[in-house]
């Protein structure tokens, strides 16, 4: 989960961490040192994408033992003596954030450093990315870093990165950017309106769908700039576009994209985007991603609604 359960002499700060220390250990020893079986009890482990308290039951924030951050037990506020899952929040480190916005929008990949000097290791270097050993790059955030981000990319546009083209998982790269072709399927929906592309750029890049109140929905019109039930095709296609940009360069500096640690809330099936781009519809995600998951050990089949699973 990224937290060490030992000190630099190997010895756990608690006996919690103890605990789990023995428990992953005597599992790794009875499944023959097998690194899969240790994975597999890492992510079935209760601590792992444990849920934010309101979603659980939890009659207090810091209900957890403390794990991730150990010394919390000597805090003079007994409430806060435990854990709490903000304390296994943190920011994805550069080379997975910036991959993952090249890869949701469908843009070219930053140029990795053993094809030369990056293009643009200015922007790279910002963001924390391990350039040389005078340059050792950072896994945390800071002003800088930020605003870097955002000048490349709140305005949605292909930041040119320099490397390798992208495209829908498992196929071939595209031809245009995600967001492009988004909105051409809208467009020939005939009834697509700006709130369904909204929530279409939504679901892309945080997974949620869903517009949630009033105060979101004024702060969605004044980004994009037309208001969310408007008919898209009586609008205009350039300034239509600007906005879906603008409106996915907003998400792309959100917390919800940039941060781990929390698991997303499950979403209902009634709200999944009307908008689909080809190639990231449910049923050909499942097709990609099922024989890589579930391999041969279990039988599958994938539809509209996503995958059927049953044991051989």
């Amino acid at each position: 989960m990224g937290y060490p359960l030992t000190l630099a002499t190997s010895f756990p700060r608690n006996a919690k961490q103890r605990e789990i220390l023995q428990e992953l250990s005597e599992l790794f020893i009875a499944e023959r040192y097998s690194v899969r079986e240790l994975l597999v009890g890492i992510v079935t482990h209760p601590y792992f994408n444990q849920d934010a308290p309101d979603a659980c039951g939890a009659a207090t924030a810091y209900h957890l033992d403390p794990v991730f951050e150990p010394f919390s037990r000597t805090a003079t506020d007994p409430n806060v003596r435990g854990n709490s899952v903000g304390d296994r929040v943190q920011r994805y480190s550069a080379w997975v954030l910036i991959d993952s916005a090249a890869r949701a929008m469908w843009w070219p990949l930053p140029q990795r450093l053993s094809d030369g000097p990056p293009l643009t290791a200015g922007f790279l270097r910002e963001q924390g990315v391990f350039l040389k050993d005078a340059t050792p790059g950072f896994n945390g955030v800071d002003f800088g870093s930020l605003l870097s981000w955002e000048a490349r990319l709140a305005a949605g546009e292909n930041p040119f990165l320099g490397g390798a083209c992208t495209g829908p998982l498992g196929g071939e790269c595209a031809s245009f950017e995600w967001i492009e072709l988004m909105l051409n399927e809208g467009a020939g929906l005939g009834d697509a309106t700006v709130r369904e592309i909204a929530a279409a750029i939504k679901d892309r890049l945080i997974t949620e769908p869903t517009i949630a109140n009033a105060a979101e929905e004024q702060v969605i019109e004044e980004v994009i700039g037309f208001a969310l039930d408007a008919k898209m095709n009586g609008l205009d296609s350039g300034l239509l576009e600007a906005g879906a940009r603008r409106y996915a360069g907003l998400l792309l500096n959100t917390p919800q994209f940039m941060l781990a640690g929390v698991p997303s809330r499950d979403q209902d099936p009634a709200a999944d985007p009307r908008i689909v781009a080809p190639g990231a519809d449910t049923a050909t995600l499942c097709a990609v991603l099922s024989p890589a998951l579930l391999g041969d050990a279990w039988s599958w089949s994938c539809g509209p609604g996503g995958v059927t699973v049953s044991k051989k």
